[in-house]
């Protein structure tokens, strides 16, 4: 029979949670400043519900785990209102929601994780870390807008003639112009 064995089994029960905290924190901002999909985001998140449950009964982890398996549940429902946003434009609004909601969990795993390790250190500056992630974020998007705008004009100089498809491209490229201008928060 082959010995199969939980990675980080050999860490006490705190350390193995400070470690999945981690991993949720690193699946989470990096899906929030756009270096990760929807799918790689439900791939760590199934990942880390795993480790949950198997943490959820060790002693003096519950307090971390909970706001681990919070963050969790609010990633996997940032990827169910990004499916409703392909049906439904109004519903990018609520993938926000669960975005800001998502950022507010990763806040308080880092405080909730620092605590538990003591507090003996300098607090994270928690508005630091969320500043430098958001506007690496921002600027990934900028640059995403650019791109996208760039190829949207290109195909409508190609375009023989003026029809519906040009027009929803212009549509398009007119709401690009006001994201980058900064009329509109969000592309």
């Amino acid at each position: 029979m082959t010995d199969v064995r939980t990675p980080g089994a050999h860490l006490s029960p705190l350390d193995a949670a400070n470690l999945l905290a981690g991993q949720a924190v690193a699946a989470a901002t990096s899906f929030l400043d756009g270096r990760s999909d929807d799918r790689a985001l439900l791939i760590e998140m199934n990942r880390i519900e795993l480790g949950v449950l198997q943490l959820t009964a060790a002693p003096g982890t519950g307090p971390l785990i909970k706001l681990v398996r919070i963050l969790v549940v609010v990633c996997k429902g940032i990827i169910d209102a990004g499916a409703e946003a392909a049906a439904d434009g109004a519903a990018l609004n609520m993938r926000d929601l669960w975005q800001d909601i998502a950022r507010d969990a990763v806040r308080a795993i880092r405080y909730k994780s620092w605590m538990l390790c003591g507090g003996d250190t300098p607090a994270p500056d928690v508005d630091a870390i969320d500043a430098t992630t958001k506007a690496a974020g921002e600027a990934l998007r900028r640059e995403q807008l650019r791109a996208e705008l760039a190829q949207l004009e290109a195909a409508n100089a190609d375009a023989p003639e003026w029809g519906a498809a040009v027009g929803a491209r212009q549509e398009r490229i007119n709401a690009i112009r006001r994201a980058l201008a900064g009329a509109e928060p969000r592309g």
